[in-house]
């Protein structure tokens, strides 16, 4: 079995901006002359997160919106209390979604249509494979 570990970076606006990092991820895979096998991207991080999903305009604003009603900017959280850094919702909002993400591929397409990284507070590492 072919292990490789190989390292992305991924900036963002923070507060709820929502990139798709499927071509940069399909892209290295892809230089890796790995066929098939399982790629396992982790985040770096307590205010950034991954998911899978379909990137498109519409489902993005509705994963911002639905953020803004379950986890609001504008609340005070214990933990801006404790650290005094006011980004208690973007630490909640993260819980939300995955820390690690595992995605087969397989004659060289993965799974699944697109991939976001969902960043709430500051730029995202995603390892592994």
């Amino acid at each position: 079995m072919k292990v490789l570990t190989k390292e992305l970076e991924f900036k963002t606006k923070g507060n709820n901006d929502i990139i798709n990092i499927t071509d940069s991820v399909l892209s290295l895979v892809e230089k890796s002359g790995v066929s098939e096998g399982t790629a396992t991207l982790f985040v770096v991080g307590s205010t950034a997160g991954l998911s899978t999903c379909e990137y498109e305009p519409a489902l993005v604003s509705d994963i911002k919106k639905i953020f803004e009603k379950l986890v609001p900017r504008d609340v005070s959280y214990a933990h801006d209390d404790t650290w005094g850094d006011a980004n208690g919702y973007a630490h909640l909002r993260a819980t939300l979604f995955k820390a690690v993400s595992c995605c087969s591929y397989y004659e060289g397409a993965f799974n699944f249509r697109d991939m976001a990284a969902d960043h709430f507070n500051r730029s995202a590492k995603f390892l592994g494979f």
